[in-house]
């Protein structure tokens, strides 16, 4: 890449580097050329679960030092939700909050406090880590059919909880999205790092929730954030829909190319 005529034109500052896979990067051997690319390039994607390496050391201190940006495009969609959402399951949403996932996380402690949700009215639980459902019978074991549980029941929540994994934005987000599902931000340092915030008003779709007040009270906190959100649900669902081309890739509508080339 840079040897050719194109990217020395510039430098690199023109061109967007994208890849579906960042594990490369622990390779030895690719590491050197990579930091000097990622130092020229003004725009570079990568998969969210997949970006801890920007965290390292090497990378906080050789990449993007010229102005670049990484654009995280995290998410292939569930393949189950727009078969749903097109038979109608997304019409009826009778349960308040749903999450999936585990509750141990190394860089985010808000996941150890979860479990303090399990007696949240209306809310449907699945902790993998600790193989525990709170709110609805477990999945079928098996890593398809708990995609194709996951999909039926976010496609049937009014909020979905989105918190801090690997790193803030975590694929949770734009799962939600893609199943309509408004999510719930526990995060004190997502907005900086949220897909077009130049463009899209996340605070018009989603709930926002401070990591620091969560922690000291996960249960009651998270009680009133839906209480003061339940008069705005219809509309957040209207700017989730309105806004969910810009997000999801493979939406029918999707605007994701058009918009990142912006």
């Amino acid at each position: 890449l840079q040897a050719s005529a194109f990217y020395r034109r510039a430098g690199g500052a023109d061109h967007l580097l994208v890849c579906g896979d960042w594990r490369f990067v622990l390779n030895n051997d690719f590491m050197p050329p990579l930091r000097g690319v990622l130092r020229r390039v003004m725009a570079a994607t990568m998969e969210a679960p997949l970006a801890v390496f920007h965290r390292m050391p090497w990378c906080r201190k050789n990449c993007f030092k010229t102005g670049g940006v990484f654009i995280p495009l995290p998410f292939v969609d569930n393949p189950h939700v727009h078969r749903l959402l097109a038979q109608g399951h997304g019409w009826n949403r009778t349960t308040r909050l749903f999450f999936n996932g585990g509750v141990r996380n190394h860089f985010y402690a808000v996941r150890n406090f979860l479990p303090k949700l399990t007696n949240l009215t209306g809310a449907v639980l699945h902790f993998s880590s600790l193989n525990l459902t709170i709110g609805a019978p477990a999945p079928p074991p098996g890593f398809r059919n708990l995609w194709k549980w996951s999909a039926e029941q976010c496609a049937r929540s009014q909020f979905c909880l989105c918190p801090a994994g690997d790193t803030p934005t975590t694929s949770r987000i734009y799962f939600a999205v893609s199943c309509q599902c408004v999510p719930v931000l526990i995060s004190d340092d997502v907005a900086q790092q949220l897909g077009f915030r130049r463009f899209l008003n996340w605070t018009t779709f989603s709930v926002g929730i401070s990591a620091n007040a969560f922690v000291k009270d996960p249960a009651g906190v998270m009680a009133k954030a839906l209480a003061d959100a339940g008069p705005r649900l219809p509309l957040l669902q209207r700017n989730l829909r309105a806004v969910a081309p810009y997000l999801s890739i493979t939406d029918p509508q999707s605007k994701v190319a058009d918009t990142l080339l912006r």
